[in-house]
């Protein structure tokens, strides 16, 4: 009898042992659940917080609007000076504007700051844009960016043009003069954007050009020319691909000997009708303009 009653009490026992078991392992399947379903909310709470991230960063960029076959052929013509004539010149207002006229290329004058900062300026001094400030090289970032152009911007950066236009435009891009460090700072911001399949490298001084090719085999090199006696200068070297005249060394002989060859020929800066005219029918390849409306305009009358 007490061997009946010691068994019933050991099952009863184990049935309890096992109900004990059970409880807890449903529980530890509530929490597991619960856990997953609260990392799963946290996991969409940042997905969303990523999208909007992204989004916002892309309300920055100004989007290419949408070109008829026409305006597009015509626009690859063009290379928008300094974005637009005027005060508004590299700021964004003007590039802006250039861009949303059609244009593909957007031009930009480089020099250095003291703390070896890009900045996007055709003179050497920020005087004639902002009313004040020294050289750029003796300007410090910090004294650079109080500045203010006639519309309230500042001075722009290389880097804030790329962070703003991205991809959706192309860049023709002067250095003011050789200079070492400058080279490196714009191959250094070239390849952390990866863009050097939308830039054109221009200047005055070939050496600065070489140094650009060696770097970049396949990027654009345009040799600026102001005088009759350097046209032929480039002629001969393998990196240049683009000669680039002053509009008064604008004729269909200068054309036809950059053409033989082999080089495109460009010229700066046309800024009326009749100019703009001229360089479409010695059959000039681009022209600088300060007018992009304009030029595109007459380039669809020509097609």
């Amino acid at each position: 009898m007490k061997k009946k009653t010691l068994i019933r009490l050991i099952i009863i026992m184990l049935i309890c042992v096992a109900a004990a078991i059970g409880s807890l392992l449903y529980r530890g399947t509530e929490l597991t659940n619960a856990r997953e379903q609260r990392e799963s909310i946290v996991a969409s709470e940042k997905v969303i917080e990523a999208a909007d991230t992204v989004s916002s960063a892309a309300a920055e960029v100004v989007s290419r609007p949408y070109f008829d076959p026409a305006t597009y052929a015509a626009s690859e013509h063009v290379y928008s000076h300094r974005g637009s004539a005027g005060s508004r010149e590299h700021t964004f207002e003007a590039y802006d504007a250039a861009i949303e006229a059609g244009s593909h290329y957007i031009e930009l004058d480089l020099v250095r700051s003291a703390d070896g900062t890009l900045y996007i300026s055709h003179d050497q001094t920020p005087e004639r844009l902002t009313g004040g400030g020294r050289a750029f090289a003796a300007m410090t970032d910090a004294e650079i960016d109080e500045l203010r152009t006639a519309n309230g911007e500042k001075i722009h950066t290389l880097s804030e043009v790329f962070d703003r236009y991205g991809t959706a435009v192309n860049y023709v891009i002067e250095f003011k003069n050789y200079n070492q460090e400058t080279i490196e700072a714009f191959e250094k911001l070239v390849d952390q954007y990866g863009y050097a399949d939308n830039i054109i490298a221009q200047c005055f001084e070939l050496a600065s050009l070489e140094a650009l090719d060696a770097k970049y085999p396949d990027m654009p090199m345009l040799f600026l020319i102001d005088r009759q006696s350097e046209v032929s200068l480039g002629i001969d070297k393998s990196y240049i691909d683009i000669i680039a005249v002053d509009k008064d060394l604008m004729t269909r002989k200068n054309c036809e000997f950059a053409h033989n060859y082999g080089k495109k020929f460009s010229v700066w800066t046309l800024d009326t009708e009749d100019e703009i005219r001229e360089a479409i029918s010695i059959g000039a390849d681009t022209f600088f303009t300060n007018d992009t409306p304009l030029a595109i305009k007459l380039l669809k009358e020509n097609q």
